[in-house]
């Protein structure tokens, strides 16, 4: 999973380079010098063997993105948002710390490879285990954890909720992954997959009744995670891979939806759906590369999404039946909200008579190419990720 993520890094910073210098001139230099920054924290996060480092880089992958919202976000409410973020991962961490500084001093655990030796928990370490655990769900974002998530989306520019989505959501699942031998509570492991799985169901109904576009790609992404948890948490090859799977290809879809997202407020100077309508016939090539973009949302076939979530799927309905409701719930809600939000913005000519809409630049088709070239990569090699 290191070389998938590792790999993955240097995609979305190119797709950065791209959106950010031929759109974004103000105070373009220091923006640079902190995007630098946040690859410089990532690389040594994945790279990290010590506890103790992997918990410093997880943390302070936060400060970057704090200051992008702070200094280049589009209202007023930046600063509620930002706050938002550093509160809700600082207060989740907090117990995470604790717990590996224990384990550090009184059990000489000091590096990953640690974790697999098996530990006798008591009712104690296992409260403290899930407060430690609630560090990474909320980083990668979890139902009821996720609130911090659709403000710092709608709040930052294009270029922090791009990396936001496609990189940094994606430590949560890391360290999740990292810490999993430690869970061997089937209680604790139902009252998890079972809130994500229903979280997931009732933000599908959310982004049904959203007008914002960008509030209603932030909480898709919310509600995608809940099979990831689902297959990790399991802890079985099969789960596993799917969640891997998952979470590279996340990456790489929520990156384009928003930037395609921005591409729409740079034409219509709104993020309203019923003032974003016609692109389909203003300039139809863009409007083609939204509906591969929500094709690949949906995970539809051939797209490896669809493989992805089918493993997840059966690995959680192998442990328990009942969670097939909210899951097919969650599944149907995410094709339904992403069919209605390419028709409502992309179709009706109504507006595309009346507002002025300039004709698509280079950079931006050429990362809506990038996209679409490198899913049709994902398609024919598979064999890559087994």
């Amino acid at each position: 999973m290191n070389a998938l993520l590792i790999i993955l890094l240097p995609y979305i910073f190119i797709i950065r380079f791209l959106a950010t210098n031929f759109t974004l001139k103000s105070r373009i230099f220091h923006l640079n010098q902190i995007l630098k920054g946040i690859l410089m924290i990532l690389f040594l996060f994945f790279y990290a063997n010590s506890i103790f480092s992997l918990y410093i880089y997880f943390e302070l992958s936060v400060l970057p993105i704090f200051m992008i919202i702070i200094g280049w976000g589009y209202q007023t409410e930046r600063v509620r948002a930002s706050l938002a973020l550093i509160f809700y991962t600082v207060a989740a961490s907090i117990p995470l710390l604790i717990f590996l500084l224990n384990r550090m001093f009184f059990y000489k655990f000091f590096f990953l490879r640690q974790w697999g030796i098996k530990i006798n928990f008591n009712t104690l370490n296992i409260i403290i285990l899930v407060r430690t655990m609630l560090a990474f769900l909320v980083k990668i974002p979890i139902f009821l954890g996720h609130l911090w998530l659709p403000k710092a989306h709608v709040e930052a520019p294009v270029i922090g909720s791009i990396i936001l989505a496609a990189v940094l959501l994606k430590l949560g699942g890391y360290g999740l992954i990292r810490i999993a031998p430690l869970f061997s509570s089937n209680f604790i492991l139902n009252l998890v997959i079972s809130i994500s799985l229903t979280g997931s169901g009732l933000i599908g109904f959310i982004c049904l009744n959203q007008l914002d576009i960008k509030v209603i790609i932030a909480y898709s992404s919310v509600a995608h995670i809940g099979l990831v948890i689902g297959g990790i948490l399991y802890l079985s090859n099969l789960g596993l891979r799917g969640a891997i799977i998952l979470i590279i290809a996340h990456g790489v879809r929520s990156s384009i939806i928003f930037f395609g997202g921005n591409i729409l407020y740079s034409r219509r100077f709104s993020r309203r759906i019923v003032l974003s309508k016609g692109l389909l016939v203003s300039f139809p090539l863009i409007s083609f590369f939204w509906l591969f973009s929500s094709i690949r949302r949906i995970a539809a076939p051939p797209m490896v999404n669809l493989i992805a979530e089918i493993l997840c799927i059966v690995r959680i309905l192998r442990f328990r039946v009942f969670n097939v409701l909210w899951m097919g719930l969650s599944v149907f809600l995410a094709g339904a909200y992403s069919i209605v939000l390419y028709s409502r913005t992309q179709q009706s000519p109504y507006y595309a008579r009346t507002v002025w809409v300039s004709p698509g630049r280079f950079n931006e088709l050429l990362i809506f190419f990038r996209h679409v070239f490198w899913a049709l990569v994902l398609i024919l090699s598979l064999n890559l990720f087994y």
